[in-house]
């Protein structure tokens, strides 16, 4: 029986991605620089292990909403469209006629939530990873619910002005990795909830964290 081996740089190369311990009677950290002194039983270990296991994840989430299809005329007189979706693309029609002048706008507003997200979670990480800058945002916070006992309540649930950052934060980072609920219990995302539906927006213009409020908003 004889053993092929391949060529002395190309086994050592593969030894290096896995020195990191031993093989049998094989020190791997000692064989790199005599890599020809290898016994047939010991590259036959080698050859032995089994290739790391893999696995597909798929996961399904909002991509983009887009606005309500509209265009007008030069003379500012509605024109009648619609979006049809062509395979892997969405197209706005736009029917004109004879008394349609032109030229025709038509502008559709699209929010790419993968982008929102991303804004969110840099947004909030200036501000919960930086100590004198939660500290000035929990006390807007604390100022801003003053004025709605709605938000007041929402906030409390979620265990204060600090934790509502961080709530987010976790929403927001859920979501980026496809499960919006990874790192959020059932309360926090009850109490998102309750925050999406009461004056929110007031949080996101003291804080400059827009991006959040329109995500949240969003998924709950």
């Amino acid at each position: 029986m004889s053993t092929i081996r391949p060529p002395r740089s190309t086994r050592r190369a593969s030894l290096r991605l896995i020195a990191c311990g031993d093989i049998g009677a094989l020190s791997l950290a000692a064989a790199l620089d005599d890599l020809d002194g290898l016994t047939d039983q010991q590259w036959a270990a080698l050859d032995a292990i089994a290739p790391a296991a893999t696995q597909t994840v798929t996961t399904f989430g909002p991509l983009a909403t887009i606005d309500t299809p509209w265009a007008v005329d030069a003379n500012g007189n509605p024109v009648d469209t619609h979006y049809v979706i062509d395979d892997n693309t969405i197209k706005q029609l736009i029917e004109t006629d004879a008394d349609t002048a032109f030229p025709v706008i038509a502008d559709p507003s699209v929010v790419w939530w993968i982008w929102t997200s991303a804004g969110c979670i840099a947004d909030l990480s200036t501000l919960i990873f930086a100590a004198a800058k939660l500290t000035n945002a929990v006390v807007k916070i604390g100022n801003i619910i003053k004025s709605s006992a709605k938000l007041s309540a929402a906030v409390s649930k979620l265990g204060g002005a600090a934790k509502v950052l961080d709530t987010i934060y976790k929403a927001a980072k859920g979501w980026v990795e496809g499960s919006v609920g990874k790192y959020l219990t059932s309360t926090q995302r009850l109490a998102l909830s309750a925050l999406a539906s009461s004056s929110m927006n007031l949080i996101g213009d003291a804080l400059g964290i827009g991006s959040c409020v329109s995500l949240i908003r969003a998924i709950f």
